[in-house]
């Protein structure tokens, strides 16, 4: 299995990365639609009303992009907009797939 052969350092970016659900769903975007435009992005959150909508924007771009540049699974240019997959995009695949595979029996999942 590919996890078995990354340092503890790669595991640990790659559950921190999973852990927040709009990182996850970014993830888990960029597997499905690479390119894709970062109001996409945002747009595929379970946000509710406006004054969530901003604050997810807000933490979207300051807090969960960053964070997942930072790990080198996303590229984001900020110009033009765009989010795609980074050059570690690879690493955190295997575990997205594991996800949407099982998403049935894991808790919180719905299909």
């Amino acid at each position: 299995m590919v996890l078995l052969n990354r340092s503890s350092n790669d595991i640990d970016r790659l559950f921190a990365s999973l852990s927040h659900p709009h990182r996850r769903r970014v993830l888990e975007h960029l597997a499905e639609t690479n390119p894709c435009p970062e109001d996409e992005v945002l747009r595929d959150g379970p946000i509710p009303g406006a004054d969530e909508t901003e604050r997810a924007a807000v933490d979207l771009f300051h807090v969960h992009l960053p964070k997942l540049v930072e790990a080198g699974y996303v590229r984001w240019d900020r110009d033009a907009g765009v989010v795609d997959r980074g050059p570690r995009f690879d690493h955190v695949s295997p575990v997205l797939r594991l996800l949407s595979d099982h998403r049935d029996v894991l808790p919180g999942r719905r299909s």
